[in-house]
């Protein structure tokens, strides 16, 4: 059964993905809990909340392809990107799990192990130092976008917002300098005053 809706929050059923419930919202995406009927296996599905302008389809495809361009086991997997309804979704690896910063609280009930808590964060600094290898900058990197799996594992998730070096003539009206995109809290001194970032803005972010 599929829906005759093309509202976002009507989808029942994409292709073989059947919708579970909405996990998250931001202001570009809707993400929801899914199952592969085919694989027997839940993913998360992002789909678009807005496609009347240009500039939100054009940012969503390109996280969509640098998604596919990344391979690393602290890095969220894509599995599938395509059309629904005249609104694109990508199809994603499903993280069950805590955000870093609650997870971390979550074991002050115990005793701390400064090791565990080293470790986790050396697992996402090796994850943003592949990225950067790819010439790539997540100009988002918080609590909410790095996720700790049921197994202690930490994975980078949402490059809504990143930037491709590689591409970056192709990008400038995607990511203005003089505009800002981010969160306030975490971002560097110069993002958030709207100039021009390299790598260094993320590691300020990891640090914050």
């Amino acid at each position: 059964m599929h829906s005759e809706t093309s509202d976002p929050e009507s989808i029942i059923r994409i292709r073989h993905y059947e919708i579970k419930h909405e996990i998250s919202r931001g202001g570009m995406g809707v993400v929801y809990l899914a199952e592969d009927t085919k694989l027997a296996r839940n993913v998360a599905i992002k789909v678009i909340l807005n496609t009347s302008k240009t500039i939100f389809y054009k940012r969503f495809q390109r996280e969509a392809i640098m998604y596919a361009s990344l391979s690393h086991p602290n890095i969220v997997k894509i599995y599938d990107f395509g059309m629904y309804q005249n609104k694109p979704y990508i199809i994603m690896e499903y993280i069950q799990g805590k955000p870093i910063l609650q997870y971390i609280e979550s074991l002050q009930h115990e005793h701390v192990n400064y090791r565990e808590h080293a470790n986790l964060i050396s697992q996402i600094a090796q994850a943003v130092h592949y990225i950067h290898q790819k010439n790539i900058i997540h100009r988002d990197i918080k609590s909410d976008n790095i996720l700790v799996k049921e197994d202690g594992t930490p994975v980078l998730i949402d490059f809504g917002i990143a930037k491709d070096f590689s591409k970056e003539k192709n990008q400038a009206k995607l990511t203005q300098t003089g505009s800002l995109i981010g969160s306030i809290n975490i971002m560097s001194p110069e993002q958030a005053l709207g100039k021009k970032v390299d790598y260094r803005t993320d590691i300020y972010s990891l640090g914050t």
